[in-house]
């Protein structure tokens, strides 16, 4: 109930219906598409906030936020579906992270996708991953965050 104020609310108020794209518009469905597709497993919705959020994200040239889009809907998706049909998704965040110098998430896509290879049971691949996000990590400095 409160998420759907929430929406209702952002909606309204940030314009997210308009046809302009606009890089506080696709962040807030980002969230709202990572809000309702993981605390409120309302998969549809949550893919239509994510790929909105995606396609702005391209037209506005901005690699981190497309990558941000990719995962929340690679994320859905996962959830939805599972891991197979997510996957591609997540192979295009770890590409737009890393295009858009977000190490950070480039870390956390790579831990993502070491799931994703692990619950397919590919545990090279998994192994793979995990190693591909420790090297991000340590070249961003960041290695005390990978939890």
């Amino acid at each position: 109930m409160l998420l759907a104020r929430i929406m209702h609310m952002l909606t309204h108020n940030c314009n997210l219906g308009s046809q302009r794209d606009d890089p506080l518009a696709a962040a807030i469905l980002v969230e709202l598409a990572a809000m309702e597709g993981a605390t409120e497993a309302r998969y549809a919705p949550a893919i239509e906030h994510a790929q909105a959020a995606l396609a702005m994200a391209g037209r506005l040239g901005d690699a981190a936020l497309s990558a941000r889009a990719a995962l929340a809907l690679a994320n859905t998706i996962a959830r939805a579906d599972g891991p197979l049909p997510a996957r591609p998704l997540l192979e295009q965040a770890l590409a737009a992270a890393l295009a858009g110098d977000d190490l950070t998430l480039a870390a956390e896509v790579s831990a993502s996708l070491s799931n994703s290879y692990y619950w397919t049971g590919e545990l090279r691949r998994s192994h793979e991953f995990g190693l591909r996000r420790l090297e991000i990590a340590e070249r961003g400095g960041h290695v005390f965050g990978l939890r």
